[in-house]
């Protein structure tokens, strides 16, 4: 009886409890119509402009023969064709293929970075309802590759600079801008104007890249617009998996293969996925989001030393979810024997990873050489990046972020999140802390799945808010 009363006693304090840390949840008014515009755009000479940008072919490939150079300089001319003051009252130089401007400010002791890169992805051309380079616009849209993914940002950038110069602005402190080349295809543009940067004893206070995007409202019970504010991104990993076998014709083959073998440790590997963590950023995007949830929402999301176990088990169910909780790895290539009737000497695979935080390489292939269990399998990294340190999710810079997105777009939540694809800004890491990975573009209606596919294309009422977007960005920094 006496444990009865306890345990009746331990459950009221526990309702109790919850309920109280959900009810100090207070949800904020939202931004529910445009504030004072801080610049006048000219909506359709602007939109021109981006579909200038798009008309340049600047396809980034890791064969130098199929990239057509001329296309790139074609872009870099057009650039100071539609800016002149940008090019006129900064400093501009040519790094790795790559443009720096510096801005100069009041002060150099606290200098941002705005960042951006001009080239893309391939096109399958037959696959697009639109020339993927012709800049049409059509039902709303101005349709091409790099309307998303960054010609828009750059635009955004250069736009607002221009706008900004005409009227006499000053920075507080310096403002450089830093549009990369070869970002497709993880170049050497980026890193050599850290390393100018470094040498010249720059140490950006802020840097802001592409990332997160301000996604729909996806159901009655979140219908706000969310604008996602990369924190941190994960970092990249490959490894080449091998098993040994036995060689020779394939009419006389062993019971299991070199390709059996090693198919059999995959299998093994791909179910013992990496645990589950709560780590920093998600912690920081259920805090964020909280407030804008029903209570049930509030109850769970506000009580996560209780819930996070069930939020795991909730969230394994969606590929998306997870792959926020935990390092991800895919099983991406295989290699055996060059016949099909010829027994391999060796299997390979590889298999990209994408390391969360805490996670190092060793850690990573220890996980999955305990999952396989397999004394014969090897394992050989090819290449790899650490995940990058969280940016905070407060301060001046964060409320910068969060103010000029609130200024531009209505009923639109501020989250952190983190990153799982790579951008150049991981490169900056070596010199600056606050890097942040946002691009004002809505990407509702299935606009994200675009990007590096068939029919990309930007809203054309996009254009104005991306334009404020770095306007009072540009002001606050």
């Amino acid at each position: 009886m006496t444990f009865l009363i306890i345990l009746l006693i331990a459950l009221v304090v526990f309702i109790a409890v919850i309920n109280i840390n959900a009810l100090r949840i207070k949800t904020p008014e939202l931004n529910t119509s445009m504030k004072s515009k801080s610049i006048e755009v000219n909506t359709d000479l602007a939109a021109e402009n981006l579909a200038k940008m798009i008309r340049c072919k600047t396809v980034s490939s890791k064969d130098e023969a199929k990239v057509d150079k001329s296309e790139f300089e074609k872009f870099r001319s057009l650039l100071q064709e539609l800016y002149p003051s940008v090019y006129a009252r900064s400093e501009k130089e040519d790094i790795a293929g790559g443009l720096l401007f510096r801005i100069k400010g009041k002060s150099s002791s606290s200098p941002s970075v705005l960042m951006a890169h001009f080239d893309v992805v391939p096109v399958d051309a037959e696959k697009w309802s639109a020339d993927p380079f012709g800049g049409e616009k059509r039902d709303g849209f101005l349709w091409g590759r790099g309307t998303l993914d960054t010609k828009c940002s750059l635009f955004g950038i250069m736009e607002s600079a221009e706008a900004l110069l005409d009227a006499g602005f000053v920075p507080e402190n310096d403002i450089y801008l830093s549009f990369g080349c070869n970002e497709e295809i993880a170049g050497d543009c980026a890193p050599t104007i850290v390393k100018t940067l470094k040498e010249r004893g720059i140490s950006p206070a802020f840097v802001l890249d592409e990332g997160g995007t301000i996604l729909s409202g996806s159901s009655k019970y979140f219908p706000h617009d969310i604008a996602v504010v990369g924190i941190a991104e994960k970092g990249p990993m490959d490894v080449e998996l091998t098993v040994k076998g036995e060689s020779g014709h394939s009419s006389q083959p062993p019971v299991h293969t070199a390709v059996g073998m090693l198919a059999k440790d995959i299998s093994k590997i791909e179910n013992r996925q990496f645990p589950m963590k709560m780590n920093y950023a998600v912690k920081a995007m259920f805090k964020a989001i909280a407030p804008h949830t029903p209570y049930v929402g509030k109850l769970i999301l506000g009580n996560l030393w209780c819930f996070s176990p069930l939020i795991k088990v909730f969230c394994k169910r969606n590929k998306t979810a997870a792959a926020l909780f935990r390092t991800s790895m895919a099983f991406t290539q295989l290699e055996g024997s060059k016949g099909a009737n010829v027994l391999p000497a060796e299997a390979k695979a590889i298999v990209n990873i994408r390391l969360s935080e805490g996670e190092t390489p060793a850690s990573a292939i220890e996980h999955m050489r305990k999952a396989a269990n397999d004394p014969e399998l090897s394992f050989r990294i090819v290449n790899y990046s650490n995940p990058t340190p969280c940016a905070k999710a407060s301060g001046k810079y964060w409320d910068a972020i969060a103010d000029s997105i609130d200024r531009n777009f209505t009923n639109t939540v501020v989250s952190p999140y983190l990153m799982m694809g790579g951008t150049d800004s991981r490169f900056f890491n070596e010199i600056a802390t606050e890097i942040y990975k946002f691009a004002p573009t809505l990407t509702g209606g299935g606009l994200l799945k675009t990007i590096h596919s068939n029919d990309e294309r930007i809203r054309i009422d996009n254009i104005e808010p991306l334009i404020g977007f770095y306007t009072d960005l540009m002001k606050k920094l």
